[in-house]
C-alpha cells in the first residue's frame, strides 16, 4: 500500500527463489510479526498461536527483472538464511549487470559463501549498535539504555579480505562492484556527515 502510488516502483506479487523452487509455495506468516514469515520448511504453528498461510507465486530474480536494466540498481536480499541460494541463482545476472547487492549474513561462513559468488566486488559490512547477535533488536535493559543514551550507532566497515574476516553477525553486507566502490564510500561519508547519529 505504501508504494502503490509511486510511479517509479513496480510491485511484483511473488517470492524470489532459486531455480529449484520456482512455481507455487506456501508463505506462512505469524500474527506477531510479518518479519518472521517463511516459505515452507519451518512449521511456525508450533512456535506461534496464530499463523496464516498463503499460496504465492515463486520466481527467480532474473525472470522478474527481465526487460529492466539493473546496472544502477540496489538489490536487497534478506531471506532468513537462504541468501546464498538467491545469489547463486542470480549470479550470472549480477556479475554481468554489476548492481550493488545488499544481503544479510548471520555468520562468517554465510558471508563467505555469498561473497565467493561475486566477481571483482568489494564488500562492506554494516553493523548496528542497537542489535544483538542474530540481528534482533536489543531486548536487554542495559542494551536498550545504551542505545537510548548513545544513539543508534551504525558502523560501515570495508572488509579488506572477506576470506580472512572473523566478524560475526553481519547485519548487512553491501557487495559493491569494484568500479563503483569509490563513489559508494563517498556517498556513505557524505550521508554520515549530513546525518550524524
Amino acid at each position: 500500500d505504501i508504494f502503490k502510488t509511486q510511479s517509479n516502483i513496480a510491485i511484483r506479487e511473488c517470492a524470489i527463489v532459486d531455480e529449484a523452487s520456482v512455481g507455487k509455495l506456501s508463505l506462512t506468516v505469524p500474527d506477531e510479526s510479518s518479519g518472521l514469515a517463511t516459505l515452507g520448511g519451518t512449521d511456525l504453528s508450533k512456535q506461534y498461536d496464530h499463523v496464516h498461510t498463503y499460496d504465492v507465486r515463486a520466481s527467480t530474480l532474473a525472470t522478474e527483472v527481465e526487460g529492466f536494466s539493473v546496472k544502477s540498481a540496489y538489490i536487497k536480499i534478506d531471506v532468513e538464511g537462504f541468501e546464498a541460494n538467491i545469489i547463486e541463482s542470480a549470479k550470472t545476472l549480477i556479475n554481468r549487470e554489476r548492481p550493488i547487492v545488499g544481503f544479510e549474513a548471520l555468520s562468517n561462513e554465510a558471508a563467505l559463501h555469498c561473497a565467493r559468488l561475486f566477481n571483482d566486488y568489494v564488500f562492506y559490512c554494516a553493523r548496528f549498535g542497537f542489535l544483538e547477535n542474530g540481528g534482533a533488536l536489543s531486548r536487554s535493559i542495559p542494551g536498550i539504555i545504551k542505545a537510548l543514551i548513545f544513539g543508534a550507532r551504525i558502523e560501515v566497515l570495508k572488509l579488506q579480505n572477506v576470506e580472512d574476516s572473523n566478524l560475526n553477525n553481519f547485519s548487512q553486507i553491501y557487495s559493491v562492484p569494484r568500479e563503483k566502490a569509490e563513489a559508494f564510500e563517498k556517498s556513505i561519508l557524505t550521508y554520515a556527515s549530513a546525518n550524524p547519529i
